[in-house]
């Protein structure tokens, strides 16, 4: 992506009955090298996420974090970040309101501190955002409200997910990779490059978090998918298993048999 904005908007919006605020966001905002040294802070709640290795933090605290880092900057704390490598890429929204502090109180999501959480839950929060300031004629406060408070869950379970270990990050991320994209073709040596380690140590550790082999997940993920858009009669049961990744219509045949009991043809508009 060429250096600029691809999304960045103040919208005209007044508080919620709560306060609530949405005051600026910008989308994987491009910035030239340097590093942003905001002393006084902001009047508002800051929430930012980076797409690159950068330097953040509060003050004198801030140090290297690797890229897929969110940090939380509270009202009037002072702010440090950037890169001083070259241009690096990040999302942001402004929030005000006495709503949002008492969320992420309530999570014990920390502040003025950098935590591990991928940058799309606050890409998806800004997205949610912006179609609800522009792409309705009355905005609705509460739809507002709700995105931002979904936003601060999400970001609580990540941050304490990842704190606790349970499962590893990058076995989250290639789970997710799989969810999101099962239509297209993956190869396990690419899945553990994105994972950071081996395929063996990839298709190991997967089996011991999730209880199966990535292709296998990926395969309950693509037959999921096609039994529900099975349910519109007007599709193509071949055009179904195309949507899920399937060019070969008999072998999408046979896997569906195999895990649903009955053809894909015998599910079509029912249950």
């Amino acid at each position: 992506m060429s250096q600029g904005h691809r999304l960045r908007v103040v919208p005209p919006q007044p508080p919620g009955d709560d306060g609530l605020r949405i005051v600026a966001y910008g989308l994987r905002e491009w910035m030239p090298s340097g590093i942003l040294d905001r002393q006084g802070g902001t009047d508002d709640w800051m929430l930012m996420a980076f797409n690159h290795a950068v330097e953040a933090g509060a003050d004198g605290d801030a140090a290297p974090v690797p890229a897929g880092t969110l940090m939380l900057w509270r009202p009037l704390s002072p702010q440090r970040y950037g890169s001083a490598a070259g241009p690096w890429c990040h999302s942001w929204i402004h929030i005000d309101g006495d709503a949002l502090a008492t969320w992420i109180a309530a999570t014990g999501l920390p502040v003025d501190a950098p935590l591990a959480a991928p940058p799309r839950l606050l890409e998806r929060l800004i997205l949610a955002v912006h179609e609800e300031l522009r792409g309705q004629v009355r905005p609705d406060a509460g739809i507002l409200r709700n995105h931002v408070h979904t936003f601060v869950r999400q970001a609580a379970r990540a941050a304490h997910g990842a704190r606790a270990g349970d499962v590893p990050a990058g076995l989250l991320l290639v789970r997710r990779h799989l969810d999101e994209r099962c239509a297209q073709p993956h190869r396990l040596a690419d899945l553990a490059a994105m994972a950071g380690c081996s395929v063996a140590h990839l298709t190991a550790g997967f089996r011991r978090h999730f209880g199966c082999s990535p292709i296998a997940h990926l395969i309950h993920v693509r037959l999921q998918t096609a039994h529900l858009l099975l349910r519109d009669r007007r599709l193509p049961v071949a055009e179904a298993a195309r949507l899920v990744g399937y060019d070969d219509y008999h072998h999408f045949t046979k896997l569906f048999t195999r895990r649903f009991g009955r053809p894909p043809s015998a599910v079509r508009g029912g249950r």
